[in-house]
């Protein structure tokens, strides 16, 4: 099953992929994430990234909440999105209703307690690097790698997209408890 990329066509601004997203018998949302988060986003250096994986659920109570947070809300089992002018209507268990309740549960909580996480660096430490953010073990890669490439060495099942060369590791680090942790 493919991932579908939520956020920016470039990854290497922070984005969110999901698949396998359904509601399960009891009105939940399930799906597998994945989080790419620069740590120049928090004031860290551009070359590193906090890679997250795991299962997102969002309550069915919450829909309406999450959904709120994009601009969109709930209409019975539709989710409806505009500004009452030429609304977008659509089933919530539509291939783009789930994708609408993935990103309002992003943005309304976020990826809770992943059960994978590591910090992937694109390039060899230097003197003008920021401080790092992020705690945790440091997989480098050398300069000039893909974060896409680099996802796709890292996260299980996620499949390197077609002209990216693969990945090419320089070192891995042992964690450091550093900067305010996620």
């Amino acid at each position: 099953m493919n991932w579908i990329n939520t956020g920016d066509i470039d990854p290497q601004q922070g984005t969110a992929f999901y698949r396998a997203a359904h509601i399960d018998e009891t009105g939940d949302f399930n799906a597998e994430a994945i989080e790419v988060i620069s740590e120049r986003n928090v004031g860290g250096d551009e070359k590193r990234f906090l890679l997250r994986m795991g299962d997102f659920f969002l309550s069915g109570k919450n829909f309406n909440s999450a959904l709120q947070t994009v601009g969109a809300r709930l209409d019975g089992a539709q989710i409806v999105r505009g500004d009452g002018q030429g609304d977008d209507r659509f089933a919530v268990t539509s291939d783009e209703g789930l994708r609408e309740l993935f990103i309002a549960g992003h943005a309304y909580g976020g990826l809770q307690g992943p059960e994978w996480e590591i910090l992937a660096q694109i390039g060899k430490d230097d003197e003008y690097d920021q401080d790092r953010k992020f705690p945790g073990e440091r997989h480098i890669y050398r300069a000039g790698t893909s974060i896409w490439a680099v996802i796709a060495h890292e996260l299980p099942g996620f499949d390197l997209p077609e002209g990216i060369a693969a990945a090419r590791p320089y070192r891995y680090d042992e964690p450091e408890e550093v900067g305010p942790g996620f």
